[in-house]
Parts: structure tokens; C-alpha cells; sequence
């Protein structure tokens, strides 16, 4: 080793620069050996996938209705002195699927309505107790009754006409049958209109009170047409449809209930 240094303090202070700048001068070599290193080799295998997440679907709308909601909607009901009960269906469908259990019905009794209004879901049907009309005119607005379903938070509902008479009308036709008087479609000028009507009134106490028997688009939809009866049976001949004229012959054996075509065009 060599002898410790001797003299003043500035030899010493230059000793300890060497010293320094040697290790500063190794120092830098270390960083730009560090600089030029090539870099790290590419990871081999496929990147991850990022996948987005999935996104939330709406279900979709699905209605609740009565199965034959639109046949129904149009037919009219019978009010009596005495009371009478009328068929509706119960029959849902949630989109395309039957609905079966976890039904509710309600009624809404219409305003003014004087008797009571009973509603059985499971038999389907609606009662009606005694109704008051005008004695002297015998006309006055049908009322309306809604049959309501709620199921899973959904509803459908139907509306029912009421009435004791037959709407205002003209160029029906008219027939008697085993004692009852009958009144077949026409033209209806109720609040100016003048819509055909397609349904079938019944009096079996000599006008006094009427019933409606029920609709058939087919058969009773037409004015100016002739209503006879043969053998028992009840028959619409002819008449017109809109502009077309008809040629066509229809036959009841039950009443006006339900109706077959006997010659489509004799």
C-alpha cells in the first residue's frame, strides 16, 4: 500500500477527487450498458381477449287478452224487468299462451245503473238484476259494462252493451216465429250513424220487452233484405251489403241463434 499522504489538506482533497471520479466514471458506464440492452422478447401465446359485457335484454311486450275478445266486444246484452245472466269467455292469452290459474276478474257497473250485477269468473257468466228505462219513450243510451282480468300485473278487459231494446234503425226486416216477434239487422241512426247492423232481437210479449238473441256478421249484416218463415225455421234472403247486392239465402232452426248458409247464390 502506499504511504499514508502527507502534507496539507489539498493533497488530501485531491486524492479523495480521484477517488470520485473513478467511481462516477464506472457508474457511467453501467448506465449506458444499461441503455443499449436490447429489450425484453415479445410474451408468447395470444393476447387475452377483452370481451364486453353482455348486454341486457328487455323481455318483451306481451299483451293479455280474452281468447275471442273482438267477437265478444260487439255483442250486446239483455236487461229485464225480471233480471237475466249473460255468458262471457274466461279463456286468456298471455301472447300466445293459454292463461289458466292466477286470474282475477272485476266488474264496472255502468252509471245509473239501478239493479245489482253479479260476476262468477268460474262459470263466466254476468247476471243483471232489474233495470229502470224510460216507460214512456222506451229509449234512452245503452249502457256498457266491463268485464276486467288482472294477471301478473297485466289486465285485459271487454266491454259489454246493455240494454231492454234495440237501437234506433231502418231498413230491417222483421218475421214472427212460435209466437215472438223478430227484428234482423238493418241500419242503425243512432247519433247519426249509420252503420249496418249484424244482430237479432227477439219479443216474446208482444213488443214489450225485447231480448237479444245474438250477431252473425254473415247472415244479418245487410238492409233491405226479407225475413220469413217455413216449417219452423227462420230465413234471410237477400238484401245488401254496403253497394253489393246480395243473393245469398240463410236458415235458423234454433231461434236466430246460430245460422247455415242454404245457397251461397241461387
Amino acid at each position: 500500500p502506499p504511504p499514508p499522504p502527507s502534507g496539507n489538506d489539498s493533497s488530501r482533497s485531491r486524492s479523495l477527487l480521484k477517488v470520485f471520479t473513478a467511481a462516477a466514471g464506472a457508474l457511467g458506464t453501467a448506465v449506458i450498458l444499461a441503455a443499449c440492452e436490447p429489450p425484453a422478447p415479445p410474451v408468447t401465446g395470444n393476447p387475452p381477449v377483452t370481451v364486453d359485457p353482455p348486454t341486457a335484454v328487455d323481455p318483451p311486450t306481451v299483451r293479455l287478452t280474452f281468447k275471442d275478445a273482438e267477437v265478444r266486444r260487439s255483442r250486446m246484452l239483455f236487461s229485464t224487468n225480471g233480471g237475466t245472466a249473460q255468458t262471457f269467455t274466461n279463456e286468456l292469452l298471455l301472447g300466445t299462451t293459454p292463461v289458466t290459474s292466477g286470474v282475477t276478474y272485476a266488474v264496472t257497473e255502468p252509471a245509473g245503473y239501478t239493479g245489482p250485477i253479479t260476476l262468477d269468473s268460474a262459470a263466466g257468466t254476468v247476471g243483471f238484476g232489474r233495470e229502470v228505462y224510460d216507460e214512456v219513450t222506451r229509449s234512452r243510451t245503452p249502457e256498457r259494462v266491463t268485464v276486467q282480468a288482472t294477471h301478473q300485473g297485466k289486465t285485459a278487459s271487454y266491454t259489454f252493451t246493455v240494454t231492454d231494446h234495440f237501437t234506433p234503425r231502418q231498413e230491417h226486416s222483421s218475421a214472427v216465429l212460435n209466437g215472438a216477434l223478430y227484428v234482423i239487422g238493418g241500419k242503425d241512426t243512432t247519433s247519426g250513424s249509420t252503420a249496418v247492423r249484424n244482430d237479432i232481437w227477439k219479443s216474446a210479449d208482444a213488443g214489450k220487452t225485447w231480448l237479444s238473441v245474438g250477431v252473425n256478421a254473415d247472415a244479418l249484416e245487410r238492409v233491405r233484405h226479407t225475413s220469413v218463415v217455413l216449417g219452423g225455421a227462420l230465413y234471410v234472403i237477400g238484401g245488401s251489403k254496403g253497394s253489393t247486392l246480395q243473393n245469398d239465402v240463410w236458415k235458423s232452426v234454433d231461434g236466430g241463434v246460430t245460422w247455415q248458409n242454404v245457397h251461397k247464390n241461387p
